[in-house]
């Protein structure tokens, strides 16, 4: 029995099953991930400055580097392997998606019941009063070279809707470890390194888990199944399979 099959039959005799993503989901879409040795995001700048405590003190620096970090999903789309966890979503197998990316791929894929952990590029909000505008304000204003934006009703600084360094997680993350961790019975993990917490301890209180990954992870050694393959290729071979059974 190949490790595809086995994880079909994981997921078809769970009850409740959720997928936990990281960056490498998003590779396939031509966003390169943070942490590779040579085409990790972070060889580019240095992440200390995509932190809450020099948006506050100096957004223009800041913002210098935002920009970057902002550029690098410009022009890209869902990939296949974003389709696939909206169709199991949508065929009842799969409750839930937590992701670690801000790209917003989940749901422009068509998956509803996503926890965007790092937040997203959907708003941007003022560091004074905290009112809400579209995120595309602080575009603008990055187009134009002006790295300090401000808000219209406090003309004061605006910060985009993403969690940066030195910010706690969002109030959604903290009620789903309160209210809905403890039914999740499978776990499907992919493209995340589990490296940074507190999401890389999921797997551990879940318990069961599967993980598709290109490399190994610290975490591979306790999940019930490993397969080292693209994400979207390995997603398609288990739709496939999980189609075939309903036939």
């Amino acid at each position: 029995m190949n490790d595809i099959v086995k994880l079909a039959d994981y997921l078809l005799s769970s009850n409740n099953v959720m997928a936990l993503t990281g960056a490498g989901m998003s590779t396939e879409s031509g966003i390169p991930d943070f942490r590779s040795e040579f085409t990790g995001i972070w060889n580019t700048m240095d992440p200390g400055l995509i932190c809450y405590s020099v948006l506050k003190d100096d957004p223009e620096v800041f913002y210098k580097h935002f920009k970057l970090l902002a550029q690098m999903g410009k022009g890209t789309k869902p990939n296949a392997g974003h389709y696939v966890l909206a169709e199991l979503e949508h065929m009842g197998i799969i409750k839930r998606v937590l992701t670690q990316n801000i790209d917003g791929f989940h749901t422009m894929a068509g998956s509803k019941n996503v926890l965007e952990v790092h937040g997203n590029f959907n708003h941007a909000i003022c560091m004074n009063c905290g009112e809400r505008y579209v995120y595309q304000l602080i575009q603008d204003e990055l187009d134009k070279e002006n790295y300090h934006p401000l808000s219209t009703c406090c003309k004061a600084t605006l910060r985009p809707s993403v969690v940066v360094f030195g910010d706690s997680l969002p109030m959604e993350y903290h009620q789903f470890l309160r209210d809905e961790l403890g039914k999740v019975d499978f776990l499907l993990v992919m493209g995340t390194s589990l490296e940074v917490y507190p999401v890389a301890d999921l797997p551990s209180a879940v318990g069961r888990y599967a993980m598709i990954n290109k490399k190994k992870t610290r975490k591979d050694f306790g999940a019930k199944i490993v397969i080292h393959d693209s994400i979207s290729h390995a997603l398609n071979q288990l739709l496939y399979e999980i189609k075939n059974r309903n036939k």
